[in-house]
């Protein structure tokens, strides 16, 4: 399941005049009324105030100082003592060479790119009741002109600036003579980095170094050999750009992205039950390609997003409505061509370097770029059928919410629950859309699945839900759908964020961001639920505060804001899935098979909006409610690192995606990557860093 919401940055927005200052920058900002145009994209989350600073104070000091020393009458430096040079060159009293050296600090690499935000934050507050200067000219020509020089300025003792091996000239040269196409911050458009530093999610919007494209394997292992000879930047292969927390994008500045887009073919084997996929292909199109080569109608366990890239997805689980019959789309991987730190190319299967294969099985972002994968396939010719449920109009209690829940969750635990069946739980507050619209509530209910066993076979099984709704003393549900067509007419029609009628056109689809934070948990105990007063504290909470929640307001500033939210109850467990068997827990290092239920949070908006600091706050909660509710039912809490949670601790993320695992994804991670090449913000590190974290435990 992907979400494709959209959510507020973490804290309260920016200050008016720092988007001033990069509207401004980007001819975004509008003379006239002096007041920002529309949102600008280049808005960063913003930082905690007292983020850590790589430069003495006074430095930081001189620089709010540059830029107040300026005339905007006149557009000269009024302190000619305060003249600057960059790279020995002087420049005139005019402001644009004085303003040249202020942003050159924010915006060239030498500086890393983390603390860019704060520079800008910080000159902006010391300037805000002195706005005129912001919209002079002169800002945007210091701005285009400042990314062509450097400069050089005394690093802190207490915090000294990442080293660089040689500089980045030497990296864009070896790229340059592999003949790898470079996107760079310094030599593209500024329009064109932009779109090429996005993620899915724009709440997560980082700017890397550089952003290559390679057209082959080959060119992968030149890619890595070139950053490895030449630079301290991380590496990040990024396949559809749809982590959560942006890690396609390094998940910090600096890092040096190697876009696998072009690495998007689709090879079905139906007589061998196989196919061959790149990292770029994006599930829609691995759908359509499965489906119709040599029309076999062949399909493999998937995700349900049109637009996500099989190479994240396989690399980290890859859950899906078809998981329980077929296993994660991580456990169908039967080998794969990767491409480790040395820059070496090595194929791996149970029988080659199963180690690597049972670690990219689950935790495969640590260790190198995987250029192909090779997949077992599923016949899919036969009928598949879907079924919908919907509570809304029905729901005037939070005792009906309950209800409904418990009895979905006592067919999952049925023993013999049928690995043919997939399904969810959706609450979310009602809409115009829901086909029996029901605004006056503050949530409704939606059950959703497919099952793709017999026709028989699925009426037995609807009858047995339905027993168990009454049972239970739920509503009658409000509307009731149920179809049986073709596996490829069913994914056409399942994403529930996607829109029209092609949500398998990942063309159309690539084009559009998302905005959204969510966090998960994964239950631990296959076979037992939440006890059913565990849950009414969240619900009760909901209730009360849903109606109110997101609602449209105008801001300060004139904007307006408003946000949605949902939780979801994938069904993971029950019965004896395909991923819980033992030889898929000792083939992978995906550690948690057991769990009920994959619990996913999420609280959006459009992508063009921004969102106020309680759309957050609610996520936050409702995710500590769900939280307790698991504490409190004795289920156990795991993670799913495909729905990564950025502001999980080191401990918090370690244990909740690999658990058991962890030792031996280290052991692997300090053979294959000793410096840690491959890297974003939740990483195992390094050789030194492992081991020096082993002896501090001991």
């Amino acid at each position: 399941m992907s979400l494709a919401m959209n959510v507020s940055r973490l804290g309260e927005a920016p200050p008016l005049y720092s988007q001033q200052l990069a509207d401004s920058a980007f001819g975004r900002y509008n003379q006239k009324d002096r007041q920002p145009c529309a949102l600008s994209p280049y808005r960063a989350a913003k930082l905690p105030d007292q983020a850590p600073f790589p430069f003495r104070v006074s430095s930081r000091t001189k620089l709010v100082e540059l830029a107040l020393n300026i005339d905007p009458m006149t557009n000269t430096v009024k302190n000619p003592s305060e003249r600057v040079s960059l790279n020995g060159r002087p420049h005139t009293e005019d402001a644009v060479g004085h303003l040249h050296l202020a942003f050159t600090l924010i915006l060239q690499d030498r500086i890393v790119h983390h603390y860019r935000r704060y520079l800008s934050r910080s000159i902006a507050r010391s300037t805000a009741m002195r706005p005129l200067w912001l919209s002079h000219p002169a800002v945007t020509t210091a701005l285009l002109l400042a990314v062509a020089s450097a400069v050089t300025i005394e690093p802190s003792k207490d915090a000294p600036l990442p080293s660089r091996s040689v500089s980045a000239t030497r990296l864009r040269h070896c790229l340059d003579q592999a003949g790898i196409e470079v996107i760079a911050p310094d030599t593209s458009p500024a329009d064109v980095y932009f779109q090429a530093s996005a993620s899915d999610n724009v709440v997560f919007h980082y700017n890397p170094a550089l952003i290559t494209y390679p057209n082959s394997a080959s060119d992968v292992q030149r890619a890595v050999q070139c950053v490895s000879d030449h630079s301290d930047a991380p590496i990040a292969a990024r396949s559809g750009g749809h982590s959560f927390a942006g890690f396609g994008s390094g998940g910090k500045d600096g890092s040096v992205i190697i876009d696998l887009a072009r690495l998007n073919s689709v090879v079905s084997h139906p007589k061998e039950s196989t196919v061959e996929i790149g990292p770029g292909a994006r599930l829609g199109d691995v759908v359509k390609g499965l489906w119709q080569q040599g029309d076999a109608r062949r399909a493999m366990s998937t995700g349900t997003c049109a637009a996500v890239g099989v190479g994240g997805l396989s690399l980290c689980g890859g859950f899906g409505p078809m998981s329980r019959k077929w296993g994660l789309t991580t456990d169908n991987i039967l080998e794969a061509d990767i491409v480790l730190a040395n820059g070496s190319l090595v194929t791996v299967s149970e029988h080659n370097y199963p180690d690597l294969i049972w670690a990219i099985r689950g935790s495969g972002s640590f260790f190198g770029v995987v250029t192909r994968f090779l997949f077992r396939s599923y016949d899919a010719s036969h009928p598949v059928i879907s079924f919908e449920y919907h509570w809304a109009p029905s729901i005037d209690n939070v005792d009906k919410v309950l209800a409904v829940i418990s009895a979905v969750q006592a067919f999952a635990l049925q023993p013999a629950l049928s690995n043919d069946l997939g399904l969810h739980i959706q609450l979310r507050k009602p809409s115009q859309s829901d086909p029996q619209p029901s605004q006056n509530r503050p949530l409704s209910i939606e059950v959703k699945g497919i099952f793709l066993g017999a026709t028989a076979q699925w009426n037995e099984l609807q009858a047995r839900l339905k027993k168990e709704l009454q049972a239970h003393s739920a509503p009658p549900s409000d509307s009731e759908t149920v179809t049986s067509r073709n596996y490829l007419e069913l994914m056409q029609d399942w994403d529930d964020f996607g829109k029209g009628e092609h949500k398998l056109d990942t063309q159309a689809i690539h084009k559009q961001h998302n905005n959204f934070v969510t966090k998960s948990s994964l239950t631990l105990r296959r076979n037992q639920g939440f006890d059913k007063q565990a849950l009414r504290p969240l619900l009760d909470y909901i209730w009360d505060t849903s109606l109110g929640a997101g609602l449209d307001v105008e801001l300060p500033d004139g904007k307006h804001a408003f946000w949605a939210w949902n939780i979801y109850f994938e069904l993971f467990g029950g019965g004896s899935p395909a991923h819980s068997q033992d030889s898929a827990k000792k083939l992978s290092s995906f550690p948690h098979r057991d769990g009920l239920w994959l619990i996913q949070t999420a609280v959006g908006t459009a992508a063009h909006m921004d969102l106020a600091r309680s759309g957050h706050l609610y996520a936050r909660e409702l995710d500590a409610r769900i939280n307790r509710a698991i504490e409190s039912s004795g289920l156990g809490r795991g993670g799913y690192s495909c729905y990564v949670d950025s502001e999980l601790t080191e401990q918090e993320w370690t244990s909740m995606y690999y658990g058991s695992s962890i030792p031996r994804l280290e052991d692997i991670k300090m053979q294959v990557d000793p410096d840690n090449l491959f890297r974003n913000p939740q990483t195992l590190g390094s050789r030194k860093e492992i081991e020096a974290r082993r002896r501090a435990t001991k």
